[in-house]
C-alpha cells in the first residue's frame, strides 16, 4: 500500500555541534493525482483537489517528510522507533491544535521521517544538490487486511485507503518502503509554460502587424 506525493519543496539542514555533525532533508509535499484517497478517521483526508468531492467536509492536509541517517540514532533510538530491515520509519497524523489568546488554530498535517544508511543518505542528497529536481516522492505503508489501522477501501481499484483512527489524537503507521523519482533534465521554459509561450508569442505578432500597418499608412 502506497501514497504518490509531489515534492513542492526541498531543504537540505546540516547542523554542527559539540556531539557531532547531522544532516536532515525536509521535504514538502502535496498529493499527486496518482495517489487516490487516503481517509484519516472521520474528519480528514489526504487527497489532490481533483479526487477530492466538492461536498466533503473533510479537512485536507499537508504531507512534511525527513529523511536522515540512520547512524545519527542510538541504539536506545533504533529500538524505540523498532526500526529493522522491514521498517525504515513513520508516518504520523497530528491532529489541530487550536490556539488561545486570538491566535489562529494550526491545521491537522501528516508527518513523515525515514532511515536510511549512510550510502544511501550521501547518494540522496547529492542527486538534490547536483541540481536535479525531485518530480515524485512514493510512500510505501504497511497495512492490516483486516481490523483496525490502515487498509483499502471497497474500490476494486485501490484508489481509497482507509485510516481508521480517532483523528482527535496523534497515531502512526510504519513505513516499509521509499521510493523517489528525479527529473534528470528541465524542459525549455516554453514547454514548462506552453500557455505563457503561446500569449507572447500572440503579442509580438500583433505588435509586427501593427507596426507594419502603421508603416504603410
Amino acid at each position: 500500500m502506497q501514497i504518490s506525493t509531489v515534492p513542492k519543496s526541498t531543504t537540505l539542514i546540516f547542523h554542527a555541534g559539540d556531539e557531532g555533525t547531522s544532516s536532515v532533508l525536509l521535504i514538502e509535499c502535496v498529493p499527486a493525482y496518482s495517489s487516490g484517497v487516503l481517509e484519516i478517521g472521520k474528519r480528514h483526508i489526504f487527497a489532490s483537489r481533483g479526487n477530492r468531492k466538492l461536498w466533503s467536509r473533510r479537512r485536507s492536509c499537508n504531507l512534511q517528510f525527513r529523511i536522515q541517517r540512520r547512524s545519527c540514532l542510538s541504539e536506545e533510538g533504533i529500538a524505540k522507533l523498532n526500526l529493522s530491515r522491514e521498517k525504515i520509519g513513520e508516518l504520523s497524523f497530528i491532529p489541530s491544535i487550536a490556539k488561545w489568546n486570538f491566535g489562529s488554530a494550526e491545521r491537522a498535517c501528516l508527518e513523515g521521517v525515514a532511515f536510511l544508511s549512510d550510502d544511501n543518505f550521501a547518494t540522496l542528497t547529492q542527486t538534490l544538490t547536483s541540481d536535479h529536481r525531485p518530480g515524485w516522492l512514493q510512500i510505501e505503508l504497511a497495512w492490516e487486511p483486516k481490523g483496525d489501522g490502515i487498509q483499502f477501501g471497497w474500490e476494486p481499484d485501490g484508489s481509497r485507503i482507509e485510516w481508521k483512527i480517532d483523528d482527535s489524537e496523534s497515531a502512526s503507521v510504519d513505513v516499509v518502503a521509499l521510493t523517489m523519482g528525479f527529473q534528470m533534465f528541465d524542459l525549455p521554459w516554453y514547454k514548462r509554460h506552453p500557455v505563457l509561450w503561446g500569449t507572447f508569442v500572440v503579442f509580438l505578432l500583433s505588435l509586427l502587424i501593427s507596426i507594419l500597418f502603421m508603416g504603410h499608412r
